[in-house]
């Protein structure tokens, strides 16, 4: 190798060294950028005395922004900030400047087509110049919409379930109350509360998202009724309920107690008591969407009636009368000659319509279209 050839390699090996040193820098650089890509993260930078913000193309996707640009003004990160969180992010970048400690936060930003999502961040400041003023703040941000949503789910989850008992409680303590009224015995006291018990149990199953005809939270009103006629489907009742209206869980638990003490006086006196008697329960729309349910009675001439007007006894008048009025709803009885008719019109603002795992609130005008 002649001395010519030695002299060229050695003028070029401080050029390598910086070669070697920029690709490891970019090869640091690509391997946090996956990093946070991973974690679904994106890095910020901000230029403090230039006023401008360094980011990539998917924080420019999470804040809004236009995309391929890089580099944009502060004013255009903090003019889609939610008007409400403006002042907490100001303290916490004055405390992080002044204070020279690290922020860490979450804030509210409003796309520009109206959309609300929720944003994390952290950073720090990077770099100070000779009189200690902050120049430069790196960071990084990521979209914690879903985390959000998910905790407001589980609050109004929580929430449900604390009004659920309540309601329930404050249902199986006037049960009780009623029940040691109208019964004579201890075991016929018994048998009410279990059946009456079941019946809110029933209701509360089919609430529930895995319950059969359940919806989340909400109870089809056909399948309630299926339900609380299982245990006669020997009498063959006739029921037609081709409806796909549906109801509140609260709601539900009102029609199931009312359902059980239909059904407890139709097998005692009633379109269930024998096999010459008959049931026929039909749901039905009414032109202006309201929902309502027609029970029919007919009874052999030497069946024995509770209440010569009604068909129920005193303790089943006060109980529907509750009933309908959770309901939101309004009833009438008619004890005929051949058995008792009674009426329940759910108005159609307290109905919902599902169709294949949806459910739309329903009014006036969607019902009647949809009868």
């Amino acid at each position: 190798m002649s001395s010519s050839t030695l002299d060229a390699n050695k003028s070029r090996a401080p050029y390598a060294q910086v070669d070697s040193a920029t690709a490891e820098r970019a090869a640091d650089s690509e391997r946090a950028e996956l990093a946070l890509m991973a974690g679904d993260m994106a890095c910020v930078e901000w230029d403090i005395p230039e006023g401008v913000v360094h980011c990539g193309a998917h924080l420019e996707k999470v804040f809004g922004l236009p995309l391929g640009r890089s580099v944009h003004s502060i004013d255009a990160f903090l003019s889609v900030i939610h008007p409400d969180d403006v002042s907490r992010i100001d303290a916490a970048i004055n405390r992080t400047i002044t204070d020279d400690v690290d922020y860490q936060m979450e804030w509210r930003i409003i796309l520009p087509d109206g959309q609300l999502r929720w944003v994390g961040g952290r950073g720090r400041i990077t770099e100070r110049d000779a009189q200690g003023n902050a120049i430069r703040m790196l960071g990084v941000n990521w979209d914690i919409s879903e985390q959000k949503e998910q905790q407001q789910a589980l609050k109004t989850m929580a929430s449900e379930m604390e009004h659920r008992l309540k309601n329930t409680f404050a249902t199986i303590g006037a049960l009780t109350g009623m029940a040691a009224r109208r019964c004579e015995t201890p075991t016929e006291m018994m048998n009410l509360l279990r059946g009456q018990l079941f019946a809110l149990g029933k209701a509360h199953s089919l609430s529930m998202p895995s319950g059969q005809g359940s919806s989340g939270g909400i109870v089809r009103v056909a399948d309630l009724v299926r339900t609380a006629l299982e245990p006669w489907q020997g009498q063959r009742p006739q029921l037609d309920l081709d409806t796909d209206a549906s109801i509140s869980a609260q709601k539900a638990a009102s029609l199931a107690m009312m359902m059980y003490e239909l059904t407890t006086n139709a097998t005692k006196y009633g379109g269930l008591s024998d096999d010459s008697a008959h049931l026929q329960i039909t749901l039905l729309h009414q032109n202006g969407g309201d929902l309502v349910m027609d029970w029919r009675e007919t009874v052999p001439e030497y069946a024995q009636r509770l209440h010569p007007k009604t068909g129920l006894d005193g303790f089943g008048t006060v109980l529907l009368a509750q009933a309908a009025r959770m309901l939101d709803a309004a009833f009438e009885q008619d004890m005929r000659p051949e058995g008792l008719r009674l009426t329940l019109t759910i108005p159609a603002v307290s109905l919902i319509v599902t169709s294949q795992d949806t459910a739309v609130e329903t009014s006036p005008r969607n019902a009647k279209n949809g009868a």
